[in-house]
């Protein structure tokens, strides 16, 4: 009887039809051994190189060091170390992406849930948005933090109008975990929050909403204050895009559109208006989730694209303004018929995304294969110089791919020269090879050499940096290959 009562509930939530929508997005991380994103990469073989400095490797610790600072991003990496203490890396890898898949999707289910629990069904209205452009990206830290910021929105509408100091409590630490996954997210979850506040009591009953608004600061204080230390500590500058860039980006998808060609936008396009039309008309609805939803649109029009070494703001605005605007219509009362032609039409149009994902996901499955093969053939702890030179975004930080396995010291490496995440470099030999103007391959630092041992070409044309361009023809005509494809060459550095 009991399993009776689960599937009825079940039913009618829509958890069946979700659960078919779940299951046809986790099937294309199984299609390929490895999803290759632009950082992921990098995020894996810094983690890799996190739990080597906390196991001792001397040859790591003498060049690379845990950053001191609590900085934001550093969830990802610490679910990727954990996960590389018991999984291979193509495993560990896997298993984060399957984890965020999940946690986004129950996430907004729960949340929409906890807003209308008759309306289950429309929380199939995430799915586009599951493999975005950020993901895609390997923004893993970004990704992972709106899981917590839509569980810190369910769980602050599941304790209004009872909130204890244990709810605080609970509260505080789902902020900080979202601070340390990514910074700009907690400043939404906290916008969110406050316009929550507000709307609740009125904006002229002051008296009502402030001193609820006080405890939710001081919920929120450690993570602000780590902010505020972050942001004082670093000089940025910032860089806007113009209102047609903005506008374009807004109309052609492209914070959803990562891997396929654009010429079905106005599939998503209508069903959007469809949800819009019906919203507006319904003058009883959760009208703070539309507050929500036009005040990060509006800042996405004000806030700058980059500051700093941190960039593609615009298109993490972009997407926090869909999610916020998919809550607002899911979770909205409307006629079935209307639910039945939305699902319908995503799951089509889903499915067709999908097998998209996957034919585009092979030739960089089939690239990122080859290079952990070629990591194999390199001693672990080996310094390698590696030179790109082919301009194909997915490939820029695939060299990273050679320290996951074992651990090795890469002379390419954009996490360690910032202090924006855990690791972070003791000597920077990166940058003092790039200017060496004698010894290609050889670098003193304190009186001590480093000396490259394998330099490894990604593609097959030429590079305009004039210095590693002379390493390449230097290593052309005097290094012996180790291993040499349509892709990737591997020399073995000989020092005279």
């Amino acid at each position: 009887m009991d399993l009776i009562r689960l599937y009825k509930k079940n039913r009618k939530s829509g958890f069946l039809i979700f659960f078919v929508f779940l299951i046809l997005h986790l099937l294309p991380l199984f299609s390929v051994d490895v999803l290759l994103t632009l950082d992921g990469s990098s995020h894996l073989y810094n983690s890799k190189l996190f739990n080597e400095i906390l196991a001792g490797n001397e040859s790591v610790s003498t060049l690379f060091q845990i950053n001191k600072e609590l900085v934001p991003n550093y969830v990802g990496h610490l679910l990727l170390s954990v996960f590389l203490t018991f999984l291979n890396p193509i495993i560990a890898l896997k298993a984060l992406h399957v984890l965020y898949v999940v946690g986004i999707a129950f996430a907004f289910r729960n949340l929409v849930l906890q807003l209308n629990p008759k309306n289950g069904r429309m929380s199939v209205l995430i799915f586009p948005v599951v493999y975005s452009m950020p993901f895609i990206s390997g923004f893993y830290n970004f990704s992972l933090a709106l899981i917590f910021l839509l569980v810190g929105l369910a769980f602050w509408f599941k304790n209004d109008g009872h909130k204890s100091i244990d709810f605080y409590i609970k509260l505080a630490f789902l902020m900080l975990l979202t601070y340390f996954s990514h910074s700009f997210t907690f400043g939404v979850l906290c916008l969110s929050l406050g316009i929550l506040v507000i709307a609740r009591y009125g904006v002229k009953s002051y008296r009502e909403w402030l001193p609820e608004g006080l405890k939710l600061i001081v919920a929120a204080i450690i993570p602000i204050v780590l902010g505020l230390l972050f942001v004082s500590k670093r000089e940025t500058t910032n860089s806007y895009l113009s209102f047609e860039e903005l506008w374009t980006k807004i109309v052609s998808f492209d914070f959803i559109f990562s891997f396929q060609n654009q010429t079905s936008f106005w599939v998503l396009s209508l069903v959007f208006i469809v949800l819009l039309f019906s919203v507006l008309r319904n003058k009883k609805g959760k009208v703070e989730l539309g507050v929500i939803s036009l005040t990060v649109l509006f800042l996405y029009f004000l806030l700058p694209d980059s500051v700093g070494y941190a960039s593609v703001f615009s298109v993490r605005t972009l997407l926090i303004t869909y999610l916020f605007f998919m809550v607002w219509f899911a979770v909205e009362h409307r006629n079935r018929f209307i639910q039945f032609c939305v699902i319908i039409t995503l799951l089509f149009y889903q499915n067709n995304r999908m097998n998209e994902f996957s034919e585009w996901m092979i030739p960089k499955n089939n690239r990122a294969k080859e290079v952990l093969a070629v990591s194999e053939l390199i001693p672990a702890n080996s310094i390698i110089k590696p030179i790109r030179t082919l301009n194909v975004w997915q490939y820029f930080h695939i060299s990273n791919l050679l320290g996951v396995k074992k651990p090795q010291i890469i002379l390419e490496n954009y996490e360690a020269l910032h202090d924006y995440f855990p690791v972070k470099w003791t000597e920077n030999l990166e940058d003092k090879n790039k200017n060496q103007t004698s010894d290609y391959f050889k670098t003193s630092i304190d009186n001590k050499d480093y000396s490259i041992d394998y330099l490894v070409k990604i593609g097959q044309g030429t590079t305009e940096n004039i210095e590693e361009q002379k390493q390449l023809e230097i290593a052309e005509k005097t290094f012996p290959k180790v291993y040499q494809s349509s892709f990737i060459t591997l020399y073995k550095v000989v020092h005279l």
